[in-house]
């Protein structure tokens, strides 16, 4: 892989004309990097008292952090979650009405604990620090929104693979979130040639170069851990850099985490799943000669009674939808750029069927933990239910309306 210097964040002097910089300054990776952090608080907070947050899983690591922060001088506040913890609004409360004198929040685990802790950090205009005990996601590193409000990212990241407990269904979990991101980008490219956001081609070139360098060295890679951790942080500071909305596919895991007889999985398998589903269809959708009904158009009521059929609350979906646009033009768009659109789909899926090989072979029960997981005609209605809620310029939303639909 190329040998991006994350120390202090990225800095790009881009062919566009500017200095792309990323909001995050410190991410930290390697061997004995959690040995920095009490360097790194002090940057953030020179004394005082601590919040370390955590999930009963990750009892051991947390309290070696603690350890570190209370010999650093720092006065430590422990918040324990249980270990099945998701990110709700309401699992924040603890955080949010600490006392006062805790001006740092230092979250050790995985996506839901940074979670809960950046929401925490934004209402109490507290910094936020993450060590990382698993390869987690790059959306750690994005400024998202969580219920109602925008969340910045955390302002220091640490990943050390001597601190972490990793287990071959997280390491798949990262690699999957990782080659998915080939689909997102042809979203994130089509979003920008209709003028619906900013994003800088360049960087979206800088993506895909860091996501296909990555699938070539993973096979033979000693320490794949690592590998995938420092993969998603780059491409969490470049998504800094990038103006996008949430993609089709990522929509598509959300109503997938509200089914409730589908057992939990890290977000990255299911954005393998959903994205190597939906970069099939946009395959075969692109190059048909014909357009073909599966359904009606009216996308709301088509919607809404997928997700009762799912055990989805329809109309809470329906809600979440916000502002949906439209622009005539854009269907024009479609049809004129409908064939550059199919070759793009036809190599980003054979990139993808590759690696979805060596995406089962990651688990240690080689990949049966998928064959149950979940049937493809729910992953199809799930799709088809995902229309309504993604903005209407996107490329399954535009092909829905021109009549073509997912079989």
């Amino acid at each position: 892989m190329k040998d991006w210097d994350i120390s202090d964040g990225l800095e790009i002097v881009c062919k566009c004309g500017k200095v792309h910089g990323s909001i995050t300054k410190r991410v930290l990776v390697g061997d004995d990097a959690v040995m920095q952090l009490v360097d790194e608080c002090k940057k953030l907070l020179s004394d005082g008292w601590v919040a370390v947050c955590y999930a009963q899983d990750c009892m051991q690591y947390a309290d070696k952090v603690s350890t570190l922060l209370t010999d650093g001088g720092y006065v430590v506040h422990k918040v324990c979650f249980p270990s099945d913890t998701v990110a709700c609004l309401e699992g924040a409360t603890d955080l949010i009405e600490m006392q006062e004198m805790v001006r740092l929040i230092v979250a050790v685990g995985g996506g839901s604990i940074a979670q809960l802790a950046r929401y925490a950090s934004t209402i109490r205009h507290n910094p936020c620090v993450h060590v990382m005990t698993c390869t987690t996601t790059a959306d750690i590193l994005s400024a998202t929104c969580f219920g109602d409000k925008s969340v910045n990212p955390p302002s220091c990241v640490i990943f050390d693979p001597r601190f972490a407990k990793q287990t071959s269904r997280l390491l798949a979990s990262g690699y999957g979130e990782i080659c998915s991101t080939v689909l997102k980008n042809v979203d994130v490219r089509w979003a920008a040639r209709v003028g619906e956001n900013g994003s800088c081609p360049y960087l979206l070139q800088q993506v895909e170069e860091v996501v296909r360098e990555y699938i070539d060295e993973f096979k033979y890679c000693e320490n794949k851990d690592m590998l995938t951790a420092k993969t998603l942080l780059i491409i969490g500071l470049l998504n800094q850099m990038i103006e996008q909305e949430i993609t089709p596919c990522d929509r598509c895991v959300q109503l997938l985490e509200g089914v409730a007889d589908v057992e939990p999985a890290p977000w990255g398998i299911n954005t393998m799943i959903f994205a190597s589903t939906m970069l099939g269809w946009y395959k075969a959708a692109l190059k048909s000669p014909t357009n073909y009904m599966r359904v009606g158009l009216d996308r709301m009521s088509t919607t809404i009674g997928t997700c009762q059929s799912l055990g989805l609350d329809g109309v809470r979906v329906t809600i979440a939808q916000g502002k949906l646009k439209y622009k005539r033009q854009w269907a024009w768009m479609m049809r004129e750029y409908k064939e550059d659109l199919a070759d793009e789909a036809l190599l980003a899926h054979t990139l993808l069927m590759r690696c979805m090989r060596q995406f089962r072979r990651i688990f240690d029960d080689a990949g049966y933990f998928l064959a149950d997981y979940i049937d493809s005609d729910r992953v199809l209605k799930i799709a088809e239910a995902s229309l309504v809620v993604s903005p209407r310029y996107t490329i399954p939303v535009l092909l829905a309306e021109d009549g073509i639909l997912l079989e």
